[in-house]
This record gives structure tokens, C-alpha cells and sequence, in this order.
């Protein structure tokens, strides 16, 4: 079964309408549908949180129903551990990236799996070295992945 990584920019879309809200639920709806599964690191559900937490269109009375449906979900989420930690810092460094995406790029790479992300400029500066797919580039189970 394919392994799908989703970064908080993808995930936070599912919660909030926006630019390609419905590409990002339709990777939810294929997940929910046994299609592939989906990783995440515990730290994406708070980054999903934050992001909600600040923006305009998210009233704050939701986050916890947010954060319960994420648990919902049943995503495997992997805890933080050694070799995770080493492999993140070793990406962050060699890319010069943030600690938060390199963990996603260190999940893709532990777990042999397809990172996705809503983050535009993350795509641009990665997608030459690392396997990196942006959410607008369709369905995983397109040809176009």
C-alpha cells in the first residue's frame, strides 16, 4: 500500500476553505477509502492547530473539534525518536530548512513514503534533491503521480 506524508499545509486546508481545499480533502477521502495510508509526525497536529488557531476564517471554538478529528482520523502518527531526530537535523542542515519540514522529508525517507505539500515555496527550493510532490499536481492515484 502506497504511504502518503501530509505536511500541516495540506492538512490544515481540509479545515478551512481555501485554494485547493477540495484537492486536499480528496486525499483524505482516499485515505478513508483504503486507497493508501497516511503518516504524520505528532508535531503535525499542533502546526495544524496553530495555523487554525490564527487564521481569520477559523472561528476558535472549533480547534478542539479539530484536534479530536485528527486523532479520529487514525493517521499513523509517529512519535518523536532518536533516529527521527538524527535524520531531521542531517535534511534541515543539508537544505538549509526549517527543522519543522525537514521532519516531514526525514518521515518520507524512514518510511519510503510520498511527501505532499501545499507549500509552494518548500516545493520550489526541494523537488530537484528530494521527493516532493505538491498538492496541486493531483490525485496520487492519477498518472500524474
Amino acid at each position: 500500500m502506497k504511504t502518503l506524508i501530509l505536511d500541516a499545509s495540506v492538512l490544515a486546508k481540509t479545515f478551512v476553505k481555501e485554494d485547493n481545499s477540495e484537492k486536499a480533502m480528496e486525499l483524505i477521502d482516499g485515505y478513508l477509502k483504503g486507497e493508501y495510508s497516511i503518516i504524520i509526525s505528532e508535531l503535525t497536529i499542533w502546526e495544524i492547530l496553530n495555523a487554525l488557531k490564527y487564521h481569520n476564517a477559523f472561528p476558535n471554538e472549533m480547534l478542539s473539534k479539530v484536534g479530536e478529528a485528527l486523532y479520529y482520523y487514525g493517521f499513523k502518527i509517529i512519535n518523536l525518536n532518536l533516529e527521527l531526530i538524527q535524520k531531521t537535523i542531517e535534511i534541515a542542515l543539508e537544505n538549509n530548512i526549517t527543522i519543522y519540514d525537514a521532519t516531514y522529508l526525514a518521515l518520507t525517507e524512514l518510511h519510503k513514503g510520498e511527501f505532499i505539500t501545499a507549500d509552494k515555496k518548500l516545493y520550489e527550493k526541494l523537488h530537484n534533491k528530494h521527493p516532493i510532490k505538491l498538492l496541486t499536481q493531483g490525485h496520487p492515484q492519477s498518472e500524474t503521480y
